[in-house]
């Protein structure tokens, strides 16, 4: 039974080593802070609803907003609120997690001009994981520029490191944060998914009268909510379709008999909308 016993403990020895080698990142002693992100279904980082921001669903008279962007903790919790500090990179065509033409040039966002800068009060004193906490909501107070109106300005950041937080490990450590104040076609536009049961092929002019003629708050948050996959409600998508279908009747009738143009695309084509990937009836020459 000693014989046995000995193999036992030391088989347990072997095994809580291989444990210690296997999570070693658990045994550390730094504390790091990174950020979240949202992955596609092929594992690509993308810019999701917190890092894509567009003043063009606010009224005029809104000229600065808050973006809140979740930051998690790894080791050890503390026991007393911890500050941290977050500073600017540069933003690059390599780096921003988002297909972009060829040659278009990446604006880099401006501290002061763009987004409030880091180092101010009103963005320190919330720079915090409170006590027993392992998450944290970090504020980009960011501002309605009129450079947005013309281009996408990115916003590149990182942790700054301090006592309290280490930077996380790579694939965490960065946030690309897209300001605009113009229509920028929403992710799930791109799948196959809506453009067959629903939208048809994007155009700013569409998109634009989605907007205005919706009874709800048509962004990139409800573009999100129900059309990030490609299993779609095909009843309500079938809703949808015929809910724009007969409001474009409706404009474009009007539009004609005070002798102007149905809504056209940005090739000159008159908008529509599909319903399994066939053009609704309606359909302006």
């Amino acid at each position: 039974m000693k014989t046995r016993y000995s193999i036992i403990l030391a088989a347990a020895v072997l095994t809580a080593a291989g444990c210690t080698e296997k999570h070693e990142t658990y045994n550390l002693p730094e504390t790091r802070l990174g950020f979240t992100y949202t992955f596609d279904e092929s594992a690509q980082q993308v810019l999701d609803s917190a890092s894509r921001y567009t003043f063009v669903y606010k009224p005029s008279d809104v000229v600065e907003d808050t973006i809140w962007i979740t930051m998690q903790t790894s080791g050890f919790v503390s026991d007393k609120d911890r500050h941290f500090e977050i500073q600017q990179v540069e933003a690059d065509a390599t780096n921003i997690h988002t297909a972009l033409p060829e040659g278009t040039e990446v604006i880099n966002a401006e501290s002061g001009k763009h987004f409030m800068p880091f180092d101010s009060p009103e963005t320190r004193e919330l720079m915090v994981v409170k006590a027993g906490a392992t998450t944290a909501r970090l504020p980009i107070i960011v501002y309605r520029h009129p450079d947005l109106l013309s281009d996408k300005i990115y916003l590149r950041i990182r942790l700054k490191e301090n006592e309290n937080f280490k930077e996380s490990f790579l694939k965490n450590r960065y946030m690309v944060i897209e300001l605009s104040d113009m229509l920028s076609k929403p992710r799930e536009w791109g799948l196959g998914a809506i453009e067959y049961y629903f939208t048809g092929p994007y155009s700013t002019a569409k998109h634009r009268f989605m907007i205005d003629n919706a009874t709800w708050t048509l962004d990139d948050k409800w573009f999100a909510t129900h059309f990030s996959t490609y299993n779609v409600d095909m009843g309500y998508t079938g809703y949808l379709s015929t809910f724009f279908t007969n409001k474009l009747i409706e404009v474009n009738d009007k539009r004609l008999a005070e002798g102007g143009d149905v809504i056209r695309d940005d090739k000159g084509n008159p908008i529509y909308f599909v319903n399994f990937g066939s053009p609704q009836p309606y359909k302006s020459n």
